[in-house]
């Protein structure tokens, strides 16, 4: 009977029963497709496993002889100095050495510097395989600062930073009184830039007059008071905080008449337009 012979081969055949169907894909969800992701995974788990094998690689050959900083810092290069050390700049770098340079944190040592009084701007940078570059802008003084209550006498720049004093930025500065530490930065910087106008004006009249002023007192914002040497003898002008450079040529227009009528001076305000008001020396002072 047919029916029952071709019954019988179909469950008799064993083989298409144990064999495994190819894989195909299928729709969401399905089984389909499970042999392939079967696959894939340990391949990227294989990618994860090496890529961190090379990075713990990478971490000791960096944590290696070659790019360790020297353990006296004599790979550290520092230019720009003046006036600072190199030991100065050196000890914000002591904690570094004898490290591996990839443990430089250079934005900290940066922030370091730059927190220095001296120190204007920086810049560091890791030089592989084992040194640090370093520049430094020092800040500029523009006169010597006396310290309030105190003979104390400190330096100061165009930005209002009061310096400690450094012989090697040391010039023929004048002493500007009138600005302490405790005033605002922004005060400060104001009073510093009334004095850097004076100065201005008297510089531009010659080398020789500018070096007449010894001393500037900005105390108050709206009258710089100079002390300056003519003739070998100070002589204070009372200059106001505009017009200085009209004042200043009327003074020097008129002090050698001043002097023939008055004899040696000891004070001329000149802050007050069509007006000038001239204080001779004591016998005291005129003989001085």
């Amino acid at each position: 009977m047919p029916a029952e012979s071709e019954t019988r081969d179909r469950s008799g055949d064993t083989s298409t029963l144990l064999r495994a169907p190819d894989a195909v894909a299928g729709p969401p969800g399905s089984g389909a497709g499970r042999s392939t992701v079967h696959r894939v995974l340990p391949l990227a788990a294989l990618a994860v496993v090496s890529a961190l094998a090379l990075w713990a690689a990478g971490g000791r050959l960096l944590r290696s002889e070659p790019f360790r900083i020297d353990s006296g810092l004599s790979t550290l290069r520092i230019d720009g100095l003046e006036v600072l050390t190199e030991e100065e700049v050196s000890s914000v770098f002591a904690r570094d050495a004898g490290r591996s340079l990839a443990a430089v944190d250079q934005f900290e040592r940066l922030a370091d510097l730059e927190a220095m009084p001296w120190v204007r701007s920086a810049r560091v940078a890791r030089v592989w395989p084992n040194s640090i570059a370093v520049s430094i802008e020092e800040r500029q003084p523009v006169a010597f600062l006396r310290v309030d209550g105190t003979s104390a006498v400190r330096m100061v720049d165009s930005e209002g930073v009061i310096l400690d004093f450094r012989g090697a930025a040391a010039q023929p500065f004048p002493l500007l009184t009138g600005i302490s530490a405790e005033m605002a930065i922004g005060e400060r910087r104001s009073r510093i830039a009334l004095f850097e106008r004076v100065m201005e004006v008297f510089r531009d009249r010659g080398e020789q007059v500018g070096r007449t002023v010894l001393e500037v007192d900005v105390s108050d914002a709206g009258n710089a008071v100079v002390l300056a040497r003519y003739h070998d003898r100070p002589i204070q002008l009372q200059m106001g905080n505009r017009h200085l450079r009209h004042r200043l040529d009327v003074f020097l227009s008129y002090i050698e008449a001043w002097r023939s009528e008055f004899g040696p001076l000891r004070s001329v305000d000149l802050r007050f337009d069509k007006q000038v008001t001239v204080m001779p020396a004591t016998d005291e002072e005129g003989s001085a």
